[in-house]
């Protein structure tokens, strides 16, 4: 998926008419985010979105961070925004990771019991 494509269907689904517009409205921000994601997702770099989209790079690092949290955090709206939009499920890596979390921590609890 190219990028125009990647910012057409965010664009769509949020009813915004360009995410690359210097915005602080809900709808635009949660529409840039999910974008910067999921172009970092499909391997593309912060420099190409920055020239495709004019979007700044430390606002790119930002808010492909910021959805990263939210997934790992499992926010609901994102985790459904994303399958929406683009139809990538993340709640599999999601529960991995609760169990890997889990697991650790059990881990941690064994091994500072004394003998």
């Amino acid at each position: 998926m190219t990028l125009k494509e990647i910012k057409s269907k965010s664009e769509e689904f949020y009813k915004v008419v360009d995410i690359s517009v210097k915005s602080r409205k809900g709808d635009v921000v949660a529409a840039r985010r999910l974008a910067i994601w999921y172009a970092r997702e499909r391997g593309y770099r912060f420099n190409r979105i920055n020239e495709e989209w004019n979007i700044g790079h430390d606002v790119c690092i930002y808010h492909a961070n910021y959805v990263n949290d939210m997934i790992e955090l499992g926010h609901k709206d994102t985790v459904s925004n994303i399958w929406d939009i683009f139809g990538v499920d993340v709640t599999k890596d999601l529960s991995m990771k609760k169990l890997e979390r889990v697991r650790r921590m059990f881990d941690d609890l064994l091994m500072s019991c004394p003998n």
